[in-house]
């Protein structure tokens, strides 16, 4: 007699028995006693997060020997090198790659092996990824999917998306499922994206992902190059009738002002394709107020001194112009300290006397101020050499 599918319930006694044709009956006694023990696997404990440490033990009521060999299988296959002490199969730590099916049998009885026991490991999120649908060039205007997917134990409950903005993660669409949609996909999506997936144990994150959206032309403008315009390069500051430059940049300050300082000043502009000059600007240094007086002197004198040539003038053409004169008064040799005058012709007047008059009104009077050669007006030089007066 077989018995298949051997278990603890088929322990009994059994015995046969022998029938003739003589109607003979034989019994087998005494009879057989069967045993029926079963290899057990105990988990401790059997669900457990990753890093934690497991312990299994495979047991068994049958007589084995003193130190028997035990097996071990996950998923149908036996380990290689595990880590064992006696009957224990020890996990530590136990990573989510351990998480299976497992049972154990005594080395010489493989065909017998215990009941599997299956062990649960919990871990967060791993191999988090983003992948966009459809796949290949993306245009706006059409409808695009990314979708984050990762490995978690429990499931993933929520992932949470980030977009790149100015070298920058931001929390930009907020806690959502597995797929973040775009219709009508608009260019400004253009960017790096990733996504976070949390179970509840720990958060995973994803690579970030580029999304290029193509669109066509926009604000389509025309512009020359090179626009025709060259920055200048270099400013001098000159003064006129001085050579060596005053100073070099965009503006140019006097500090200290001083009466040396009056004159033209201009500057050139210049670059790698020539220069230019600006036009000149006059600086006037108003002097103190004893250059004023000084000046006002001078002034003075000058007109005294052309009021003197204009009377020498008029004896000089008294002199010429006898036939008009009476024959008492003619002379060739005229007396130009005489006090006789000849009257003013307003016709033949120079354009002077209306200046000299101005300035000094009584050109009768005969008292006059010595000029100081030391204090007089740079304006004296000036006039003499207009009137073709010597020093």
């Amino acid at each position: 007699m077989t018995i298949t599918h051997l278990t603890e319930k088929d322990s009994a006694e059994y015995k046969f028995r022998l029938i003739t044709t003589y109607e003979g009956r034989f019994s087998g006694l005494p009879g057989v006693m069967l045993t029926v023990t079963d290899i057990l696997l105990e988990m401790d404990p059997m669900s457990v997060s990753e890093g934690e440490r497991v312990t299994l033990r495979c047991r068994t009521q049958c007589t084995i020997g003193l130190n028997p060999t035990y097996i071990w299988y996950k998923n149908g296959q036996s380990l290689t090198k595990p880590i064992t002490s006696y009957n224990s199969l020890i996990l530590d730590p136990v990573s989510s790659e351990d998480a299976g099916n497992y049972s154990c049998a005594v080395e010489g009885l493989e065909r017998i092996l215990s009941p599997e026991e299956t062990l649960t490991v919990r871990y967060g999120p791993k191999n988090t990824s983003v992948s966009v649908s459809p796949s290949g060039e993306i245009v706006e205007g059409s409808s695009v999917t990314l979708t984050c997917s990762s490995d978690a134990n429990p499931p993933v409950q929520s992932y949470t998306w980030y977009k790149k903005n100015g070298g920058h993660y931001q929390f930009s669409y907020g806690i959502t499922g597995p797929h973040l949609v775009f219709n009508q996909i608009k260019s400004s999506v253009t960017g790096e994206y990733y996504c976070e997936a949390w179970n509840g144990i720990k958060t995973g994150r994803s690579e970030s992902i580029n999304i290029n959206v193509k669109y066509a032309p926009q604000n389509t403008s025309v512009s020359v190059s090179p626009s025709g315009e060259t920055p200048v390069d270099k400013y001098t500051w000159y003064k006129k009738n001085v050579a060596s430059p005053k100073a070099s940049g965009q503006s140019y300050s006097i500090t200290n002002i001083i009466s040396e300082d009056r004159g033209e000043y201009y500057c050139e502009a210049q670059n790698g394709r020539g220069s230019m000059n600006s036009t000149a600007l006059m600086i006037i240094v108003a002097g103190k107020q004893t250059s004023v007086v000084t000046a006002a002197v001078g002034i003075i004198v000058v007109v005294l001194v052309l009021i003197l040539c204009f009377s020498g003038f008029m004896c000089f053409r008294r002199s010429t112009g006898g036939s008009d004169a009476t024959a008492d008064t003619q002379s060739d040799h005229p007396d130009c300290n005489s006090d006789t005058y000849t009257a003013l012709n307003m016709r033949t007047m120079s354009p002077d006397y209306d200046t000299l008059i101005s300035v000094h009104p009584d050109p009768n009077s005969d008292t006059y101020t010595p000029l100081n050669m030391k204090t007089r007006s740079p304006e004296y030089d000036t006039l003499a050499n207009v009137r073709g007066i010597s020093h």
